[in-house]
């Protein structure tokens, strides 16, 4: 990772007369966002390339460009064509865009005002189910006040779009609704991240249940997802208001394993902002906390908050069913368009004295049309959640490539995100699915074939000849600053391992080579396997080993680092194992 000198945007709006847009733009990057805006300027005409050269308000480096993203504001519909990313004088990215955002009640109304780079950052295998159409039903809870006339909107994560029926109530209290979205442009089932409802508005809605079935209009197979929502969407100033505008099923792509520990469960949720006391610092705009999978509006009520210099504290109520492993990110976000300056922010879970976040924000938020530098409406802290580079590696024979792990790349590749693959997408679990727990997660940058003797594809030797073949391979193709995971099609002994030494590596048996089809069970059996090793890599011993007369009992089988022989039910990971794995993975972090 490089430090970032200089931030350069070209955003090319399509030639389409009413392409143009005079609404507010935003550029995100996952952890800053700033307003496009060039004073005495007007930008996004049609057919206009226009280039902003962002100003940098603190110390960024790469790894802090989590995304390639523009969400738009007002009822201008607008059609950008593609953007360009410059980072220090080089192209990051460059990609096509060739969507409508809006949310008007015109011909794009379904479209939505948010876009987001499907392709980065690069994952491996590069898939490329087209998507053509998404059918989302929804439930409306009979509770009283549960209905709504606010504008809705379904997100992907990378996409939304608005569910609305025209010359219809749409949300009525106990109403059963289904939206079709059809004719659906430059979208993969690789951009599928997530599953979310969005409102806009103060009229509160309670939707009960949501299902998603992908380029199935007619729902012939199981839906893609299936979710209880039960969940307060809301930003008025009635009982609610505390509940925020979003809701994100924290169960997709993969359910995410339940702890047993006394502390999982979520029981109560303190944060608390200090507003800076430089000259426009104070804010009487709404502000909001997400954490990934829900978000609350903050405000005391009856109190003045976010005054230049003062410490709010907020004491939220956490939503029914909530483990720790939902709270994956840390963003504030604001609306309307008075500045505002946060400084110092605290999140505390339970009864914990010591926050599992304290950290400077120190950024202006701020879109008007007065602003000096504008930053845009969140902030999200970096290093709250990590992401760790991995290069695999698939070990075949040099005169028979038949003799081979897994069925291919991509097989093997989904075992980290097991993303909307066919045949086991849904339910079974994957290696970041499990690693959710410790707010880490593991992205595929490169997955090669390495030939190697038939005989050591057919069975690698591990222990059996002391790692010496292993550390040879690895010596010779590991690559540098990344997790290096080589699948084979057995080992000597049958185990997995973590070998260590100057080129270190993890050693996985993806036992489904040769089979026609993979279950759910055996997949999820191998993913737990590659997770558990990753364990070993950060820091981790085994909880429990008979081998070192300490056997496994019945209660330990569902351990993820249990040493007696993990399969698709060792999953879960203590408060302290997840404490020392975080440690150890931020200094891997891109």
């Amino acid at each position: 990772m490089a430090t970032i000198d200089s931030l350069v945007v070209e955003v090319r709006t399509d030639a389409d007369p009413a392409a143009r847009t005079d609404d507010q733009v935003y550029f995100d990057i996952g952890t800053r966002q700033w307003r496009l805006d060039r004073v005495g300027r007007n930008d996004f005409q049609s057919g206009a390339t226009d280039t902003f050269d962002l100003v940098l308000n603190s110390a960024l480096d790469t790894s802090d460009i989590r995304k390639i993203g523009l969400t738009k504001n007002g009822w201008n519909a607008w059609r950008p064509a593609g953007i360009k990313v410059i980072v220090n004088g080089d192209e990051l990215y460059r990609g096509l865009i060739g969507i409508w955002l809006d949310q008007g009640s015109d011909a794009h109304q379904t479209a939505g005002v948010v876009w987001e780079a499907a392709d980065f950052p690069p994952r491996f295998p590069d898939r490329s189910v087209v998507v053509r159409d998404i059918v989302v039903t929804t439930r409306t809870s009979t509770r009283r006040g549960a209905g709504t006339d606010d504008r809705v909107f379904f997100t992907v994560g990378t996409r939304e779009w608005q569910l609305d029926h025209r010359n219809r109530n749409d949300r009525e209290r106990g109403d059963l609704e289904t939206y079709v979205i059809r004719d659906i442009e430059n979208l993969r089932m690789d951009g599928i991240r997530e599953m979310g409802l969005r409102k806009a508005g103060t009229d509160g809605w309670r939707p009960d249940e949501i299902l998603v079935w992908v380029n199935d209009v007619d729902q012939v197979a199981g839906p893609l997802y299936e979710g209880t929502v039960s969940h307060w969407l809301d930003g008025g100033s009635g009982a609610q208001l505390r509940h925020g505008l979003k809701w994100t099923a924290p169960d997709y792509p993969q359910p995410v394993p339940i702890s047993d520990e006394p502390d999982a469960p979520v029981t109560a949720l303190r944060v608390e902002v200090r507003t800076g006391t430089e000259r426009y610092s104070p804010t009487n705009d709404g502000v909001y906390l997400d954490v990934g999978t829900r978000e609350w509006l903050l405000d005391n009520p009856a109190k003045n908050d976010f005054e230049s210099g003062s410490t709010d504290v907020f004491e939220l109520e956490p939503h029914a069913g909530m483990q720790r492993s939902d709270v994956r990110r840390l963003t504030l976000r604001k609306t309307g368009t008075n500045g505002w300056r946060p400084r110092l922010v605290k999140l505390f879970v339970n009864a914990d004295t010591t926050p599992v976040f304290d950290g400077d924000a120190d950024l202006f938020l701020d879109s008007g049309d007065d602003a000096s530098e504008k930053y845009g409406l969140q902030w999200t802290a970096r290093g709250f959640d990590l992401e760790i580079p991995v290069a695999c590696h698939l070990i075949v024979g040099t005169v028979d490539d038949t003799i081979r792990p897994g069925r291919t790349a991509t097989a093997s590749a989904a075992l980290f995100d097991n993303l909307n693959t066919a045949g086991y997408r849904t339910r079974c679990g994957s290696v970041n699915a499990i690693w959710t727990q410790a707010r880490v997660r593991f992205r595929v940058v490169s997955f090669d074939e390495l030939a190697v003797a038939d005989a050591n594809a057919q069975m690698m030797p591990d222990s059996t000849d002391n790692f010496v073949t292993m550390r040879a391979v690895a010596a010779q193709n590991n690559v540098d600053d990344v997790i290096n995971a080589y699948f084979v099609r057995a080992t000597g002994t049958g185990s997995n391992w973590r070998v260590g030494g100057n080129d270190p590596a993890v050693w996985v048996q993806d036992t489904r080579g040769g089979q026609t089809v993979n279950t759910g069970p055996n997949f999820q059996r191998v993913a737990v396997s590659l997770a558990h090793e990753l364990g070993h890599f950060l820091g981790l011993p085994h909880s429990c080993d008979n081998a070192n007369n300490d056997p496994c009992t019945n209660a330990e089988q569902i351990e993820l680092m249990m040493g007696d022989g993990t399969d698709q039910t060792s999953v879960q990971l203590s408060t302290a194992e997840i404490a020392t794995a975080y440690a150890n993975a931020q200094a891997l972090a891109e």
